[in-house]
């Protein structure tokens, strides 16, 4: 049985769980069904319903791992919208409740051991879309007027809906972490980058990682510009791969914009804000490298995620340059799997800022483009260019967190679900390298006598941020 058949028969199983926390399980489990199925419980079906064990998943805060009892119900619809060239798709859903039994973090980790593996050869690189494929979709594309959006952070919907937001007000106050700026780059800048860009396309390669001993590739190709020879940009993706090459003066001008812009946003919202924490950038913000995605094709396209925070630290910033077709970019909140999907058009030459707590909270992605296609650009027809600029987390520069057991590099994550929500964590990176490790760490952000001390083995130790909502259902579950 290959990946792609493993994981349908997982997603098949445990309809309540995202296909990325079970390819993450099936990862960590070395490709192993069993395993998957020994951590989350026998499932039985009766009557409808899916029996995972004892413990009912919810929609809101009861995630992988998890111990509370909750019921979760999805939504069912039949609306069928139409605005303009843009049509929505309708998907009927039954309700369902599904329930099981997952173990905390740390128990997860110690359980689920892999086997080590030995790789004899360089398999062929396989497209990621090959290997997983998407669930059935049980959200409504949905085109839906906002009427008088919230002022404050917006409580996650569990609507199964798409909503597409238009307008900069739409987007800033339905979505309180992004910033939206069209027209960004003066027009002769913006056109400088674009040359830049299309001469130097041929220098893009699509990066590599694997999934459960299996090679894979990426559908959108990448390519770093920095002038630091030491940011290992993300030590996921195979290096020998992406090209790093030094920031032309095109892109170092439009950099300085970048900068300028990022660093007032960050003054306007966080200069009185005292509640932010010690360890979130939010002065002095300089982007000291670029990872650029180039989208040449209607294959290319960039799946629901989030940014590893290995080397931007936690709470990061990241700004993105968009030049090209206008295409939909799309954010849902990690936490619940059924969250409202919105998708904004990002037209040529638009800066889009993702605040502190994006990363922790939200997914994003960018679909295929039979999907996502609104206007193609005078330029680069379908094809688009996307720059995103980073700012390295210095400490996180200096030293690097390693495996005890395997001394290999770790990669930053946070938990979104589950009793340890909340909770910064380093994984080992090595079964994204075709090898064989469940390592791990909780990260911890204190400082002693003026240093990070990055990590500790002990929870109580450890570096925890929750946002508003994350909280009450903390303390209502208490």
């Amino acid at each position: 049985m290959d990946t792609e058949q493993k994981l349908k028969t997982l997603t098949d199983l445990y309809r309540e769980c995202e296909y990325d926390v079970l390819l993450e399980l099936l990862v960590s489990c070395d490709g192993s069904v069993e395993k998957v199925k020994s951590i989350l419980g026998s499932p039985v079906q009766e009557g409808g319903k899916y029996e995972l064990g004892s413990v009912k998943h919810g929609v809101r805060s009861r995630y992988f791992p998890m111990k509370n009892t909750v019921r979760v119900t999805g939504a069912k619809t039949s609306n069928t919208t139409e605005i303009g060239n843009l049509k929505a798709r309708e998907t009927n859903t039954k309700n369902h409740t599904t329930s099981g039994t997952v173990s905390s973090v740390q128990a997860y980790f110690q359980k689920a051991t892999p086997k080590p593996t030995t790789l004899h050869k360089r398999p062929n690189p396989t497209s990621i879309s090959s290997i997983i494929q998407s669930r059935t979709k049980r959200e409504v594309d949905y085109l839906e007027e906002i009427r008088e959006p919230p002022r404050k952070a917006l409580k996650p919907l569990s609507t199964g809906k798409t909503i597409t937001l238009y307008s900069k007000e739409q987007v800033e106050e339905i979505l309180p972490n992004i910033r939206i700026f069209s027209n960004f780059l003066p027009q002769d800048l913006s056109e400088q980058v674009v040359d830049l860009l299309q001469s130097q396309r041929m220098l893009f390669r699509s990066k590599e990682f694997y999934i459960a001993g299996r090679l894979c590739t990426s559908s959108q190709n990448s390519l770093v510009y920095t002038d630091n020879d030491d940011i290992d940009y993300d030590p996921v993706y195979s290096t020998k791969n992406i090209k790093s090459v030094k920031v032309a003066p095109a892109i170092r001008r439009s950099q300085a914009y970048v900068n300028e812009k990022v660093n007032k946003v960050l003054k306007e919202i966080y200069a009185d804000d005292e509640n932010a924490p010690d360890y979130m950038i939010k002065e002095n913000w300089t982007s000291n490298f670029c990872v650029a995605n180039y989208y040449p094709n209607n294959k290319s396209h960039l799946d629901m995620h989030t940014d590893k925070l290995t080397n931007i630290g936690p709470l990061p910033t990241i700004a993105s340059l968009t030049f090209g077709a206008t295409r939909l970019f799309r954010l849902k909140r990690s936490n619940p799997s059924t969250s409202t999907i919105y998708q904004i058009p990002i037209h040529n030459n638009t800066l889009l800022i993702m605040l502190p707590s994006t990363q922790e909270l939200y997914k994003h992605g960018i679909p295929t483009l039979s999907d996502s296609l609104i206007k193609k650009d005078k330029v680069l027809g379908t094809a688009r260019f996307n720059l995103t600029f980073r700012m390295a987390y210095p400490e996180l520069q200096k030293q690097h967190v390693l495996c005890d057991k395997c001394k290999r590099r770790m990669i930053l994550r946070r938990l979104y679900k589950g009793e340890d929500i909340g909770y910064y964590i380093w994984m080992c990176m090595s079964s994204f390298k075709g090898h064989s490790c469940n390592g791990f760490k909780y990260a911890n952000f204190s400082r002693r006598d003026g240093v990070l001390r990055l990590s500790t083995m002990h929870k109580n130790e450890a570096t925890r941020w929750l946002d508003e909502y994350e909280r009450k259902d903390i303390n209502a579950s208490t």
